[in-house]
């Protein structure tokens, strides 16, 4: 296998060698294998690379190192990391994995990639985006699943390492490869033929919402999927969306972490005061400015059970119980809505002043703009270069910024 991926000739013997040294530096990290003496030395987490355990300063063999831990990814050695792997950049890795892989599914792939209307390097881009998820999660083509490309597609846009596109740009991984593995038959057909049209799902279904929380009780977890469709008639998405979050994250969820043998509406005097505690501080610790919402939401899901429950017994009447919410807890609703009110309004005035700056500062922008679009361009043999006024000093159409001298240059990957 050395040979299949190091090539022939004088260069393979530099190059087991190197595979050696790289080993013999692992091996004074714990372990059993190769894999879990990699990730005892830290080389799966972001930003490591394979020379930061060689503590020699020659920069010639550190390279080396990073080349020879391309060779072991390539061979299938080592498994690492999405992070870890997109902190190397290794020019010849489609060549390497393919001289490894000799798998006919992905010869085809990269053979359908030629015919792309598109510059080469976006062809290496959809190559390279099909043998990073099968190094990364130690796979051949045939077990890449559209959950497993989707996930590598949407890690890659977290972290900012989507293959040429500059950190935090958001653009998703394997836009160009996804449609050409839909198209071999790689995916089943009710897979989406676009990357994004299988991240974009659009409208979900009641039961998806609820089911996300993952309720421990059944009865309750029915009853609040039939009473959020049922609302869902007479509202819009967003609002069955806040419904969901309201009812099921931050009420339901609450009680039943608190006591998870709650099986009713029914809830005892701690459970009350629990939840309503809970809802004064968020996740982050900072303080809940908007507690109404879910105080108005609960209330209106008690006081709909008691009121369907005369129309329908027998579906609702089981379910009605005294509700959580006081007339007390409403009291000081129209404070804290004025309070709100405040806020807005203390921001409108902290921004006002800055108002005549902003609208100066767009027009002189747009005169200037229009200045150096109409300004003449000087001939050579004028007595003033193009770049220079009378004056010598630099022209305002030379110096206007464009849209080459503005994006910002990429490495090759």
């Amino acid at each position: 296998m050395a040979g299949t991926v190091l090539g022939t000739g004088s260069g393979v013997e530099k190059w087991t060698t190197e595979m050696h040294r790289l080993l013999e530096h692992l091996q004074e990290f714990p372990g059993t294998t190769w894999q879990e003496r990699w990730e005892s030395a830290g080389l799966n987490e972001r930003g490591r690379r394979a020379e930061h355990i060689y503590t020699v300063r020659a920069k010639s063999i550190k390279s080396t190192m990073n080349t020879s831990a391309g060779h072991a990814f390539a061979m299938g050695l080592i498994q690492p990391s999405l992070l870890a792997f997109r902190a190397y950049r290794f020019s010849p890795y489609l060549r390497w994995f393919r001289n490894v892989a000799k798998d006919p599914v992905l010869e085809e792939f990269c053979e359908r990639t030629l015919s792309l209307n598109v510059s080469r390097q976006s062809i290496r881009r959809a190559q390279f985006d099909v043998i990073v998820p099968l190094t990364v999660f130690g796979i051949d083509i045939a077990d890449l699943t559209p959950e497993g490309l989707l996930y590598y597609a949407t890690e890659s846009r977290k972290y900012g390492v989507t293959a040429g596109e500059a950190g935090g740009d958001g653009c998703f991984a394997a836009t160009q490869a996804w449609p050409i593995l839909s198209d071999m038959g790689h995916f089943p057909a009710s897979t989406p033929r676009t990357l994004r049209a299988a991240v974009v799902k659009g409208q979900r279904p009641v039961a998806e919402l609820v089911d996300k929380h993952k309720i421990r009780n059944q009865g309750v977890r029915d009853l609040l999927i039939h009473y959020i469709s049922r609302r869902s008639v007479e509202v819009d998405y967003s609002i069955l969306q806040a419904l969901v979050t309201n009812l099921v994250r931050l009420f339901w969820k609450v009680i039943e972490d608190f006591n998870p043998d709650q099986a009713d509406l029914r809830l005892s005097p701690e459970a009350v005061t629990h939840w309503k505690e809970s809802l004064l501080v968020r996740p982050d610790g900072k303080p809940r400015l908007h507690v109404e919402g879910p105080f108005l939401m609960v209330r209106a899901l008690y006081l709909d059970l008691h009121t369907w429950a005369v129309a329908e017994p027998e579906r609702w009447a089981q379910w009605v119980a005294p509700c959580p919410i006081r007339d007390e807890d409403l009291r000081w609703f129209h404070v804290r809505r004025r309070r709100v009110q405040e806020r807005m309004a203390n921001r409108t005035r902290e921004r006002q002043p800055l108002l005549p700056i902003l609208c100066q500062q767009v027009t002189d922008q747009w005169h200037w703009q229009r200045h150096c679009w109409r300004a003449p361009v000087r001939s050579s043999s004028a007595s003033t270069s193009p770049s220079t006024g009378p004056s010598g000093s630099a022209s305002p159409r030379s110096r206007m910024p464009t849209a080459r001298t503005q994006r910002p240059r990429r490495s090759g990957r």
